[in-house]
């Protein structure tokens, strides 16, 4: 993959502090993620070991089965000095219904008191957990003591009806290393006649509402509980997910380049 130097600004880097250093340190770590109405795929969980073969750059490729989500991924990563770009394939096995595809970014920022930026609005690190979520453009997020990860995104193929293409940053709590900072580059599926299904999210019942139930549910309400544990209030025992129909053989790729800079927030 070619790029830019205008895209980074490796004046500002130190020696000790490449790309390299901040994967093996696991200020940075990357991730895989799609999900649907009975729950979701998580790379991090089906392939415990796979996510080692990403820090020197490379190709994995692995395969999902979710409950009516049968998902080949193919994760291209190339890293230099100050950049690592990412080119995440997700292609169809089966017609299917998703709720988001994921290329997933777990950052760590180890001075603990600096914010995230996304859509050119600032957002404190509070523990909340909250989504952050906006048409996929730039973020930046800070990682590691001094440093800071400027995240551009872009979508290869055509999407179905439906899906949006978007990214956002999270607050997730934080723990002994630093905050921990949560950057998603997604596709979305919106609501769209009566495309929303309810699911619980307890530990006691974390499964898809019954269909029949669902439907006697007035769509009003479920409008208003799409989303709602991302955008408003992260331990609301139910949710509402959209779907959109993905067909046998169809192929999405999502690219993220993430540039590393030292000293003030790149602008």
């Amino acid at each position: 993959m070619q790029r830019s130097s205008s895209n980074c600004v490796p004046e500002q880097m130190t020696a000790l502090a490449g790309m390299h250093a901040v994967l093996h340190q696991r200020s940075l770590s990357l991730g895989i993620e799609y999900g649907n109405v009975h729950g979701f795929f998580s790379d991090a969980k089906a392939h415990p070991h796979a996510e080692a073969k990403a820090f020197d750059g490379g190709v994995r490729e692995l395969t999902g089965d979710l409950r009516g989500a049968s998902v080949r991924m193919e994760d291209r990563v190339q890293i230099d000095s100050d950049h690592l770009s990412r080119r995440l394939t997700f292609t169809m096995l089966d017609d299917a219904r998703l709720y988001d595809l994921v290329s997933r970014f777990v950052v760590i920022d180890r001075s603990g008191v600096r914010e995230g930026w996304i859509n050119g609005q600032a957002v404190g690190h509070r523990a909340r957990s909250v989504y952050h979520q906006f048409p996929a453009s730039e973020a930046v997020v800070p990682v590691g003591h001094a440093h800071w990860l400027r995240a551009r995104f872009r979508v290869e193929g055509e999407l179905p009806p439906g899906m949006a293409h978007v990214a956002y940053i999270r607050d997730e709590a934080s723990t002994h290393e630093g905050n921990r900072w949560i950057l998603h580059h997604r596709l979305i599926a919106l609501p769209h006649g009566d495309n929303l299904a309810l699911r619980g999210c307890n530990p006691r019942f974390n499964r898809p509402v019954p269909a029949a139930l669902n439907h006697r549910v007035p769509l009003a309400l479920r409008r208003a509980l799409y989303r709602i544990r991302e955008a408003r209030w992260p331990h609301a025992p139910i949710m509402a997910v959209a779907h959109a129909r993905w067909r046998a053989g169809q192929q999405v790729t999502l690219v993220t380049d993430l540039c590393l800079s030292h000293g003030d927030r790149p602008q």
